[in-house]
């Protein structure tokens, strides 16, 4: 019976991560670098010039090497990948939860929405420029949590803690705040296990993760003149930590202050109630969704004091420690999706709050609510991403239709002069949270390229009206209504 209620539980969170999407049928249109990653990287022949002469493999290697030969085969149907994806992160949860209840600790309906369905990490889980790396990195953390939860717990063998190491090596090799978080998770897992049996086998786990950390900062310091990305490897440095950590708690702030739920809930609602029949239908499902989680909450003992305080104590330092790469580089820059990782310990200071709540009532009416206004906020950041790479779409196709000979063949400059800055309406602006291809150079360029199918395409820069234009490169005058995108489900 047990068994059948987790099955069921994982049931109705695969349906809360995928409803949103669902809404447009898992439709998925490019937005900034997924044109350069999804669409040029493959372009080039051989595959090793992205590698070496651009450089990506000198940051987030694992992730670079995916770029051009898997993700960027996706780009004829991106929706596949957006549903690998989500498939990735739904096994994430999975293999957190198991890990956790191999210590004795049942995560409540409320840790899993903050992971898969907060609107602050639509950009982290949706985005594929960042999901691909934040999710995949997640999912090979939660695994090697996984198998190191096992090794622990129940039989030390040599193939359960191979398979530790090989998952975490890989997702040390995506995105740095995994790394992080997949490194402090594994020490805290081996200190649980070693203050209960003194087993001194167990500290494999940690040497082991040290060990892996050192070959990853390593790799990074060794490829950090490679290719043209390589000063961004090299931009870390211990230096910069204290005089950048206060602006790094300055812009989590900035996020926090941007981002708005309730907001976008209402929103959200009211986009549903104006897409008919079809709509209706969905608000219901979240209703019901809604309704079901609160029912699922465990029926446990009060737990101790210890127990606690563990969960405030792991949660303050999963919630800060993935953060601290940002405070090593040249230039802060803290954005939704990097706040991503850090939701997790978040998510599990709340559940330090929820055990103190002795009322099962009040548990109930927090879940329902958490899980009415995020999946409701949800599509509405679904609808703001597709609207926003819908008019990139259209404006580019409008400027493809025009374009010289010389400018396909890198032999003149482009200039696209707007009337406006290219922006669809949403409840959240903040930094480069659903922009557009024509707010810099790189990305427009990167668009053309990846739209004509060719590498040719020398620079295109965007200008609005008035902007000096250039007599020697062609100039485009492109008009456009950013409200008229309007989205069908």
């Amino acid at each position: 019976m047990k068994k059948f209620q987790n099955h069921s539980f994982f049931l109705i969170l695969i349906l809360v991560v995928f409803l949103p999407y669902l809404f447009y049928g898992f439709h998925y249109i490019p937005i900034l670098d997924d044109y350069i990653q999804y669409g040029c990287y493959p372009l080039y022949k051989p595959v090793s010039y992205v590698y070496t002469t651009i450089g990506t493999l000198a940051t987030r290697p694992f992730s670079s090497l995916l770029d051009p030969v898997f993700w960027g085969q996706f780009r004829s149907f991106f929706g596949a990948a957006l549903l690998l994806v989500t498939l990735l992160h739904v096994a994430s949860a999975y293999f957190l939860d198991q890990t956790a209840k191999s210590f004795h600790l049942t995560l409540s309906p409320l840790f899993f929405l903050l992971f898969l369905a907060c609107p602050l990490g639509m950009e982290g889980r949706y985005w594929l420029s960042a999901s691909t790396r934040i999710i995949t990195g997640l999912f090979f953390a939660s695994l090697s949590l996984f198998m190191l939860s096992r090794f622990l717990q129940k039989k030390q063998t040599v193939s359960r803690f191979f398979l530790f190491t090989l998952f975490q090596i890989l997702s040390f090799g995506f995105y740095e705040s995994v790394a992080v978080f997949s490194a402090l998770c594994a020490i805290f897992l081996f200190i649980f296990s070693f203050c209960k049996s003194r087993n001194k086998a167990l500290l494999f786990a940690p040497a082991i993760t040290i060990i892996n950390l050192f070959f990853c900062v390593l790799y990074y310091y060794i490829f950090r003149d490679l290719g043209k990305m390589g000063s961004r490897a090299g931009s870390f440095f211990l230096t910069n930590f204290f005089p950048n950590l206060r602006r790094v708690l300055q812009q989590i702030g900035e996020v926090f202050s941007h981002s708005s739920s309730l907001k976008g809930s209402l929103w959200g609602i009211r986009l549903l109630l104006s897409k008919g029949f079809w709509g209706i239908i969905v608000f219901l499902m979240i209703l019901f969704l809604s309704f079901v989680l609160c029912k699922l909450i465990p029926q446990e003992k009060k737990p101790s004091k210890q127990k606690i305080l563990c969960l405030f104590g792991c949660g303050f330092l999963l919630f800060f420690a993935p953060l601290l790469p940002h405070a090593m580089t040249a230039t802060v820059w803290i954005t939704n999706r990097s706040l991503f990782v850090p939701t997790l310990g978040f998510a599990l200071i709340l559940e330090g709050f929820m055990a103190l709540f002795h009322k099962k009532q009040l548990k109930k009416i927090l879940v329902f609510l958490t899980a009415f206004v995020f999946l409701t906020a949800n599509i509405n950041e679904y609808d703001v991403y597709l609207r926003a790479g819908k008019l990139d779409e259209i404006i580019l196709e409008k400027i493809i239709v025009e374009l010289d000979e010389d400018v396909l063949y890198g032999k003149k400059n482009l200039q696209i002069v707007l009337p406006e800055k290219v922006m669809v309406t949403q409840n959240a602006y903040y930094k480069d949270h659903v922009s557009s291809v024509f707010d810099s150079s790189w990305a427009l360029t990167g668009a053309l390229r990846a739209k004509t199918k060719s590498l040719a395409i020398k620079h295109a820069e965007p200008l609005l009206k008035g902007e000096k234009t250039d007599k020697n490169a062609q100039v485009i005058v492109i008009e456009f209504a950013a409200d008229s995108v309007i989205l069908s489900p």
